[in-house]
């Protein structure tokens, strides 16, 4: 198809050209060539700058530009600034168009741009607009992908239950054999990401042991497609899951299996999402200053992406590593700056974690009022995002400072009461450091 564009543009046939590179850019989105499939449409889109403004020129540039939009995604990320231009013009070819396929594409990339901007209401009412085109246009793997959608950002609103909710009408209406092809237009796979984000999801709201199961089917199903940036996706969700039930040796080898793919394929976002990971594993295991390196290694490449909900996600996991190094003040100052992009953002699905760690930090300044404070904040957001496993943590770290001020008993009740709500994930280390506690103060 290549050599057929070029003759074509080198006679001046410029449509058959165009035609041309169309073809070849979509054969090498298959076969993974992102970079000759990125330089196939851009071409493709010079070339249809230059011919009149015809119903049959908007046409196919909105045909290119979508397709640009999906070797873009899989090398720069969600929120790269070509990504959004690209995306942004095709909805500019599309303001006049009621429903059509093209447009829900256009609204997917969109979407997801405005998710990892930490564009959260426009990312919701995005979501909405995709449901809506998708009913109109009747087209149920499109209705599937649009319940996904909408899932995620009330994830990432600290809405764990209004994620399952919008995940169980996705499942209704997906079909892998008729919806499989749409990833290679849509970019990912609504079941393997559901998967992965349900991971999180069920973690929160205190179900490690179907976290795990979740997140591991995701990983199995990816790996069964071949597809890398839906494998390095399911990859990294499931090292995040480990960070969040801190099973390091779980977490260090899907980070590595993360940035091994990331970096064979040119997957920029996942490979940094993965040195993240990993560096949050060389901490617990006692290798801080190589941790907190690739903490800043990874946080350095995602502000460079403008990747913001991965900056803040991993904002508390550096704070973290800088209490174990016992460097309080840089532990604070990064918290500080998670809960000041929470509060700008609503992005409040890792707030309970934020508040415990800087509790967690006074503490070792010796200001156990302000420490004690902060683990009731952790606790009254966590129980108003139904996030037990949240809860817990901070209710654990709670009633370790009551029993040192000598509140053994007020202590043991309160504990006792989260830990006996569970029913699953008791070799995770949260629960084992509470059941612990609970065995001191009895």
């Amino acid at each position: 198809a290549v050599p057929l564009a070029r003759h074509f543009e080198v006679a001046g046939m410029t449509v058959k050209a165009v035609e041309y590179l169309l073809q070849a850019g979509n054969r090498d989105v298959r076969l993974f060539a992102n970079d000759e499939a990125i330089a196939h449409f851009r071409r493709g889109i010079e070339l249809v700058g230059t011919l009149a403004d015809t119903p049959q020129r908007v046409q196919m540039e909105l045909a290119l530009q979508l397709a640009l939009g999906v070797p873009l995604l899989a090398t720069r990320g969600f929120s790269d600034a070509e990504l959004a231009r690209t995306y942004g013009r095709a909805r500019e070819l599309t303001h006049s168009v009621d429903a059509s396929f093209e447009l829900f594409q256009t609204l997917t990339g969109l979407k997801d741009y405005y998710d990892v901007r930490l564009e959260l209401q426009t990312a919701r009412q995005v979501g909405e607009d995709m449901v809506r085109v998708a009913r109109r246009l009747n087209h149920p793997g499109l209705a599937a992908m649009a319940h996904h959608q909408q899932s995620t950002t009330l994830l990432y609103l600290g809405q764990p239950g209004g994620f399952l909710e919008q995940r169980e009408r996705m499942l209704a209406l997906y079909d892998a054999e008729r919806d499989r092809p749409l990833v290679y237009q849509l970019g990912l796979d609504p079941l393997i990401a559901s998967l992965s984000h349900a991971g999180w999801a069920l973690w929160f709201l205190g179900y490690p042991d179907q976290a795990r199961q979740r997140s591991e089917e995701a990983v199995s199903l990816a790996r069964e497609w071949g597809h890398p940036f839906v494998e390095t996706f399911a990859l990294f969700f499931a090292a995040q899951l480990y960070v969040y039930q801190r099973e390091a040796h779980r977490a260090a080898e899907k980070a590595d299996e993360t940035i091994a793919l990331s970096s064979k394929h040119g997957i920029a976002l996942w490979l940094a999402a993965g040195i993240y990971a990993r560096g949050w594993a060389l901490v617990e295991g006692g290798r801080l200053d190589e941790g907190i390196a690739q903490h800043l290694q990874a946080q350095a490449m995602l502000q460079g992406m403008g990747a913001e909900l991965g900056v803040l996600q991993h904002l508390p996991s550096l704070a973290e590593a800088y209490r174990k190094a016992g460097m309080v003040s840089e532990g604070l100052a990064v918290v500080g700056k998670a809960l000041e992009l929470i509060q700008t953002s609503g992005c409040t699905m890792d707030e309970p974690e934020g508040r415990w760690l800087k509790g967690e930090l006074l503490l070792m300044q010796g200001d156990d009022a302000e420490a004690e404070e902060c683990f009731r904040r952790a606790i009254e957001v966590a129980q108003h995002h139904h996030a037990k496993s949240r809860e817990l943590r901070a209710t654990t770290s709670l009633c370790r400072l009551w029993q040192q001020q000598g509140n053994q008993e007020q202590a043991r009740l309160v504990l006792a009461e989260i830990y006996d709500w569970f029913t699953e994930g008791f070799d995770t280390p949260d629960l084992q450091q509470a059941k612990a506690l609970l065995e001191e103060l009895s």
